[in-house]
């Protein structure tokens, strides 16, 4: 199986275009997120990630604008309260798609959303699991969102509920794709672990791609013979061939096949309350 499999039809197995961002395009790269940050290192769940020092409470420090041109999203400014939706600053670095399973996935986006100032809230990752031994349970992801609404760092609405966050493959709108501290999601950084069908569901097969368990081992493996389903940070661009923002294509789970795919291990965080 290619590291890279897509679930859209043979016309739309192309390179990802200049408004995808992709890193064989020239993307970047960089793990280290939007604006040339400092990358700093630390344990979570188990697994190392790596932070930005760019932002904070206070606001981005980007100057990264909106437009046709470049499908990024402004930078925030001053978080909102009403914040419950954010893509990480931290990536997950040599980690691959392990991330110390859901429990480590939710303590990153719970710390995340704590030390940018966000107060209050229970945080979740969007992250799918199936049954893959004793004591595995499926989980949903869609199920571990909480009922909505969901609102991004600027305070905009994201969904108003469940259904609506999956109406259509480009519900969740790259103009919201921000990090808890305020910055645009890196381009360059566009696959999103999720482990989920376009519905918000775990699969533990998915004939489109004749994938088993797409959940790196319930996030738990960095191996390249297991394999994650990823969304699209930047599913409601212009020109993008894979438009999906939960459900694009599966890669395999160590970092480089990530990386290659264009990715770097973010997430997607949604409060639960």
């Amino acid at each position: 199986m290619p590291h890279h499999v897509s679930f859209y039809a043979a016309p739309f197995l192309v390179a990802l275009s200049a408004a995808c961002g992709s890193k064989q395009e020239g993307g970047g790269g960089s793990a280290s997120g939007a604006g040339g940050s400092m990358p700093m290192t630390s344990s979570v769940g188990g697994t190392m990630m790596t932070t930005s020092t760019t932002g904070g409470a206070g606001g981005p420090t980007t100057s990264t604008s909106s437009g046709p041109g470049n499908c990024m999203p402004a930078p925030g400014g001053p978080q909102s309260p009403k914040m419950s939706f954010f893509v990480t600053s931290a990536t997950n670095g040599t980690n691959g798609g392990d991330f110390g399973g859901l429990a480590g996935a939710d303590k990153r986006c719970q710390m995340l959303a704590e030390a940018s100032g966000s107060k209050g809230k229970t945080w979740h990752a969007y992250l799918s699991t199936v049954v893959l031994g004793a004591g595995d349970v499926v989980v949903n992801a869609r199920d571990r969102l909480g009922a909505g609404p969901w609102y991004d760092y600027r305070g905009d609405l994201v969904a108003s509920s469940v259904a609506a966050l999956h109406a259509n493959p480009t519900a969740l709108h790259h103009e919201h794709m921000l990090t808890e501290q305020g910055n645009a999601a890196p381009l360059s950084e566009h696959d999103i672990f999720t482990g989920s069908t376009a519905d918000g569901n775990a699969t533990a097969f998915d004939e489109e791609t004749a994938t088993a368990n797409p959940t790196c081992k319930n996030w738990t493996s960095s191996g390249n013979a297991d394999y994650g389903t990823v969304g699209h940070t930047n599913a409601s661009c212009a020109d993008v061939s894979i438009p999906s923002w939960n459900h694009a294509h599966v890669v395999a789970c160590d970092p480089q096949s990530v990386q290659d795919s264009g990715g770097s291990g973010r997430l997607f965080c949604f409060a639960v309350n």
